[in-house]
């Protein structure tokens, strides 16, 4: 055995004995500079209780709701060929679940959500104003510090609020104002909203959520986020055979009407030439026996094929059903203030300690000259 290699036990032991001796200078340094500790974890510990007392509890709305299986993997592929017409991909007998929360964070259903009227404290209001007060009382809503000011041109929505609004035809200034809801709400290039859509792998019950601190806005904008999107997914998803069942419907009344017609017109004929018929009124009474039987056949045609398309209509309408829904009180959170001490001294103390640990390094690297 080399020298090298008898001297290595004795080599680590000293290693070990100068980490000790590393640790417990360190430790003597922490315990000479208490007042340093404590008054750093008193500031923080003060610091989070004033902010626990003062801070407004938040509220948690949440809805959960699922799409009824058992009416989409028959008739033809049910929701799945339905969501491939409108444009979600054909996914046959499964649902693409992705894309359909995607789309209830879509601008258009969002517009449709906010921009519907709402009693929110009192006020009778669109529900993007009331969202838009609430983000102006955290300073949330076009805030610029007094130092950017006069480096950047001033917000022309600062003040804005909807008023007359047409859905399918926003202004300039409204649509800038809605762009900047939606961006808080649902996010924007990889940013998080305020708005949570989730749905189980194994079950498919999906849901929608948000954390936030006025209790009426968070019910509403989930509520309203909601029926937007079961009513436009519903809308779209039997479009076509909705247009079929009104085609045929227009088509059946307007037979249905000429019928009539024609069936008073062979009685009337009938009341006034009684057994008086000649060879020029049977011709005439034949004709409209031939209208009255051609539009009879005809309306029965066009009646069956409507009772099909109310049938289909019926089958391929997806159902919506909602499983639980956000009732008053909402769940609200707030941080104790037994949890704000915690968190004061824990922060305290490792500040406070980080502090001395550099400071004691800084003293070793750089020592002070005589």
């Amino acid at each position: 055995m080399s020298e090298k290699q008898e001297n290595r036990p004795y080599q680590d032991e000293i290693a070990v004995k100068d980490l000790i001796l590393l640790a417990w200078d360190y430790l003597l340094e922490i315990l000479r500079s208490w007042k340093l500790v404590v008054f750093t974890v008193f500031i923080c510990t003060l610091l989070f209780l004033i902010s626990s007392l003062r801070s407004d509890p938040k509220y948690w709305s949440e809805l959960s709701f699922m799409i009824n299986e058992d009416e989409t993997t028959s008739l033809g592929g049910g929701i799945g060929s339905l969501i491939g017409n409108f444009g979600l991909g054909n996914l046959g007998g499964s649902f693409n679940l992705d894309k359909i929360l995607s789309l209830s964070q879509s601008r258009r259903i969002t517009k449709e959500a906010l921009l519907q009227k709402e009693t929110i404290d009192g006020q009778h209001d669109y529900l993007a104003n009331h969202f838009i007060n609430y983000l102006d009382t955290l300073d949330l809503w076009e805030h610029q510090a007094w130092y950017i000011k006069p480096l950047v041109e001033a917000s022309d929505i600062k003040d804005f609020r909807f008023e007359q609004v047409r859905i399918d035809s926003l202004n300039k200034q409204q649509q800038k104002a809605f762009n900047k809801l939606h961006r808080v709400l649902c996010g924007y290039d990889g940013e998080k909203g305020v708005l949570r859509s989730e749905y189980g792998e194994k079950n498919g019950i999906m849901k929608l959520s948000m954390w936030m601190h006025h209790e009426e806005i968070a019910y509403h904008i989930v509520h309203n986020l909601f029926n937007s999107l079961s009513t436009y997914y519903v809308v779209k998803n039997v479009e076509k055979q909705k247009y079929t069942y009104d085609v045929l419907k227009i088509k059946a009344d307007s037979i249905f009407t000429d019928l009539k017609s024609a069936e008073y017109r062979l009685a009337s004929f009938s009341d006034s030439n009684r057994n008086l018929f000649s060879t020029k009124d049977k011709v005439s009474q034949t004709r409209l026996n031939r209208e009255v039987q051609k539009l009879s056949i005809l309306y029965g045609e066009v009646v069956k094929n409507l009772e099909l398309a109310d049938f289909a209509l019926k089958n391929k309408t997806p159902f919506i059903q909602v499983i639980d829904e956000p009732s008053y009180p909402l769940r609200k959170t707030k941080l104790s203030p037994v949890t704000a001490i915690m968190f004061g001294v824990f922060l305290g103390g490792l500040l406070a300690v980080g502090f001395v640990v550099i400071r004691k390094m800084w003293r070793s690297i750089f020592p002070k000259t005589a």
